[in-house]
């Protein structure tokens, strides 16, 4: 993690009370906790799985494209997702961001360039989430799973600088954090689990194969 990255909380809030002022607005802090840990989690786990499976091919093989695609769809939305939970943007009522629990986070920005996150939030609003003609009028512009992946290594960056920040927030709030990252890794198979589940069965299907011929 690049020594630059930093934060500092100073919450006004009392102890007591899991809310923040931000942008006017409340924010119940410990239940927006409970629903960023399933993003966190999911994003971490399909980051693993595509380093692990490039392109998710091995998946492919055995399951189909279509399984194949759901993957690198499910990456990239969980990627969206907490792209805007730190580079919010223009801010609509009721968006949570990373500044409703630490007001004073602070990170450096020359660890990712600022015009790549403007390109990729580009491309997965216009792509991903919006039938938009950007799909057809610029298909030669895809940007390819690769870069989402060094800009989700960004995210898991200042994932880890939050993570460290909720050290000195509400516990509640950490409480419920925590639990649901701990309740997915619990539940979860091991990436190398599901991957080796996968190599067993395709070479259970080689053999039939090879019998049938």
């Amino acid at each position: 993690m690049s020594a630059t990255l930093q934060v500092t909380a100073s919450l006004s809030a009392a102890p007591e009370c899991p809310y923040v002022r931000c942008y006017s607005e409340q924010m119940d802090l410990e239940k927006a906790a409970h629903y960023l840990g399933f993003e966190v989690y999911h994003l971490r786990y399909y980051v693993g799985l595509y380093k692990q499976d490039k392109d998710f091919k091995a998946i492919g093989r055995f399951l189909g494209p279509a399984m194949q695609d759901s993957l690198s769809y499910s990456l990239l939305v969980h990627l969206r997702v907490l792209l805007t939970f730190f580079y919010p943007g223009q801010r609509k009522p009721g968006d949570c961001s990373v500044r409703h629990f630490i007001p004073q986070f602070r990170y450096a920005r020359s660890t990712y360039k600022k015009q790549e996150i403007e390109k990729i939030r580009r491309h997965l609003s216009k792509r991903l989430v919006h039938f938009n003609s950007v799909r057809w009028t610029e298909a030669d512009k895809h940007i390819g799973l690769s870069n989402y992946s060094h800009c989700a290594d960004h995210i898991d960056e200042l994932l880890t600088v939050f993570e460290a920040g909720l050290e000195e927030l509400d516990p509640s709030i950490r409480k419920s954090y925590t639990a649901r990252l701990q309740r997915f890794q619990r539940s979860e198979k091991s990436i190398e689990d599901v991957l080796a589940l996968i190599k067993r069965a395709e070479e259970c299907l080689k053999r039939e194969d090879a019998t049938k011929g």
